[in-house]
């Protein structure tokens, strides 16, 4: 049942990590960031949090407040899934049967942090 939490979390910190890498105008830190964010809707955040988010540290914190709607919203609709382990795109194959809940709060928790970030985040930081 935290799956989907979790799941929600991962997108929101790779999402934020996105407005970061569009809104670096240095290509080669650019290349770098997205490098880094591929594994993330793989299930694999620490390059985005310990090599994007956190360094920046506002990112980071609208990453969390994506998370949290998105997990806000996982709990609200009762979503859970069929099984434990993977999540983000793989996750997909736990929820089936709820796939459009599924995606619905993944939609919220990148739309939340991307949308944050974008508005917070100072390239120059």
């Amino acid at each position: 049942m935290f799956n989907d939490i979790i799941t929600g979390a991962i997108v929101a910190q790779g999402e934020a990590a996105i407005a970061v890498a569009l809104r670096t105008q240095n290509k080669k830190k650019r290349a770098m960031y997205i490098s880094s964010i591929i594994p993330a809707f793989l299930g694999i955040t620490e390059p985005v949090i310990f090599g994007i988010n956190l360094r920046f540290v506002k990112p980071f914190i609208c990453g969390l407040i994506g998370g949290a709607c998105a997990g806000a919203t996982a709990s609200i609709m009762q979503l859970a899934g069929t099984g434990m382990g993977i999540t983000v795109i793989p996750g997909m194959l736990l929820y089936m049967d709820r796939l459009p809940a599924y995606l619905l709060v993944n939609f919220i928790g990148l739309a939340v942090a991307f949308a944050l970030t974008m508005v917070c985040f100072k390239p120059e930081e």
